[in-house]
């Protein structure tokens, strides 16, 4: 199972030692047939600007047969160049390395992230 968070403040101002900062907390687990990735809600006061998230999962033996975000199925892009610069979301899946990448807007909500083997 995976435990994690990601702090976030503005990067530049002392604003963080009066309180303007931010905590997004992950869990995830996988099983044989499939990955679960759960972004919780944002806690904090700091409102960061519009961004994505890339989720790179490691060790992914073949193309997914789904995946899908808050149950909407995502497409497949052809390119990773593609997916970071051109797409919102959707995901890419590099077959040599084994590494799936999934891209998706960070709406400060929690998000719920499946993917079937």
């Amino acid at each position: 199972s995976l435990v994690d968070s990601l702090y976030e403040d503005d990067g530049y101002s002392f604003d963080y030692q009066k309180g303007e900062f931010c905590f997004t907390h992950f869990s995830g687990s996988t099983t044989d047939k499939a990955i679960k990735l759960i972004i919780h809600d944002r806690i904090g006061s700091y409102k960061p600007p519009r961004h994505s998230f890339i989720a790179v999962i490691h060790d992914v033996q073949e193309l997914p047969q789904s995946v899908k975000l808050n149950h909407r199925s995502l497409s497949l892009i052809d390119n990773l160049m593609k997916l970071k610069e051109d797409h919102q979301e959707g995901y890419y899946f590099d077959t040599d390395r084994k590494i799936l990448y999934v891209k998706f807007a960070d709406s400060g909500k929690e998000l719920g992230l499946d993917i079937v083997k």
